[in-house]
């Protein structure tokens, strides 16, 4: 089992995640990135750092460090790998 079974983090193998200023919403793909099931969201307030500290092509991990929970890896293409990790921290709103 490895870390991110143990959070509370909805995860599938592939998924759509939706950043809003609250919160993560996240959705299953199915075969040929279709939407699947809705899994869930996770609050930003629980969200204390990502990083994205690999560099190169094709596909890179971004690590989302939780508050009380284990940190969860997160493939996404190595495009957005630096963005993504910038942007999912918690906001004042």
């Amino acid at each position: 089992m490895c870390s991110s079974d143990l959070s509370m983090f909805p995860l599938a193998p592939r998924m759509f995640i939706v950043l809003t200023n609250r919160e993560l919403l996240i959705w299953a793909a199915r075969r040929n990135w279709r939407l699947g099931d809705y899994l869930g969201s996770v609050h930003r307030q629980r969200i204390i750092q990502a990083t994205a500290p690999t560099v190169g092509a094709g596909w890179r991990t971004v690590l989302v460090y939780l508050a009380n929970e284990p940190t969860v890896p997160i493939r996404v293409p190595s495009t957005i790998a630096d963005d993504l990790a910038a942007m999912l921290p918690p906001r004042e709103i």
